[in-house]
């Protein structure tokens, strides 16, 4: 008896494509014990998109992570955000000091430290997913691991 070493599937005898997935039947069979566990997602694009955009949450859309994947989209939207009122603020002072210059400035640095922290979140959760995949503890949806490259 062998098995699909794409999909994992029964194999017939003698026969050429696997009736499941439609792939080539070569001459190395495997167990399945080897393709249990294995997700069909692909490494490749999850390793392009968690170095590419992976603080936007691409790489999570991918792999079936939608709330993950939600949640770096919105931290990142929100530190762009902050990052453009916090240079409004502070390049829109003129040269007199006065109490409306300083709210401004106060404002414009509030604004700032809080887009580090809102674009830092997400850029340390992509670099998380870019060292996992390469050490093959990516996971999509259903708790399988991605370990094939293409």
């Amino acid at each position: 008896m062998s098995f699909c070493s794409k999909c994992g599937a029964e194999l017939e005898e003698n026969s050429k494509f696997c009736a499941s997935c439609g792939t080539p039947v070569s001459s190395e069979v495997s167990t399945p014990a080897e393709t249990e566990g294995v997700s069909p997602k692909k490494k490749l694009p999850a390793f392009l998109t968690a170095i590419l955009v992976g603080n936007v949450g691409v790489n999570d859309f991918y792999l079936g992570h939608i709330g993950r994947g939600v949640f770096k989209a919105i931290f990142t939207v929100l530190g762009y955000i902050f990052y453009a009122i916090g240079i409004g603020c502070c390049f829109g002072i003129k040269n007199s000091y006065g109490t409306e210059e300083t709210i401004l400035l106060i404002v414009g640095i509030f604004s700032l430290v809080n887009a580090v922290i809102f674009l830092l979140v997400p850029s340390i959760m992509a670099l998380v997913d870019w060292i996992k995949t390469l050490c093959n503890k990516t996971v999509d949806k259903n708790g399988l691991i991605v370990k094939n490259w293409v």
